[in-house]
């Protein structure tokens, strides 16, 4: 349904439903005041990813002229209603999809995402990626974590009267072993 489906057409809403079933997930704020959003800014770990909840609109900043300027920009003229601010989080960028009944899920593929940054390349704006499966860097033990947030997800759907039936794709960065 359009409701089950809501997390994933609004960035502002994912990161919400993330914290609240306690997945592991960047540091960030939402902001419905432009002046909150800049004064978090300033004390923020750049880079930082900044998103529009309604229109998705999404910019990696490196400074914080830049962050402030599309902030400013986002509600001034967009008329958004919030902003994400989210710290960029260095890593191996993954995504792991499962198919599900709406009451538990399968393990489809892993996928690795191909990024130019994870080459030493400093623009993060370049469009160079790609993806390739199956992805050797992803343990069972990741595979497992991501598999909870899954089934918690799927849980939290059922409380609320709303399945989600079809295929679930989770986008994660390994950080760490096994992190």
């Amino acid at each position: 349904s359009k409701k089950a489906s809501g997390i994933a057409l609004n960035r502002v809403s994912t990161k919400k439903f993330l914290y609240k079933i306690h997945a592991q997930t960047s540091k960030f704020g939402v902001f419905d005041k432009a002046q909150t959003a800049i004064d978090y800014v300033k004390t923020a770990n750049f880079p930082l990813i900044i998103s529009t909840a309604e229109n998705n609109h999404q910019i990696l900043c490196t400074t914080v002229n830049l962050a402030n300027r599309f902030i400013s920009e986002t509600f001034s003229f967009r008329g958004e209603p919030e902003v994400l601010v989210e710290e960029f989080v260095y890593g191996h960028s993954f995504t792991i999809y499962f198919v599900t009944d709406g009451y538990s899920a399968v393990e489809l593929a892993v996928v690795g995402n191909y990024k130019n940054y994870e080459n030493g390349a400093t623009d993060f704006s370049n469009g160079n990626s790609g993806c390739y499966t199956p992805d050797f860097r992803i343990s069972r033990t990741v595979i497992s974590r991501v598999h909870n947030i899954i089934q918690n997800t799927l849980k939290a759907f059922e409380n609320k009267d709303n399945l989600y039936v079809g295929i679930l794709g989770i986008e994660c960065t390994l950080i760490g072993e096994d992190k």
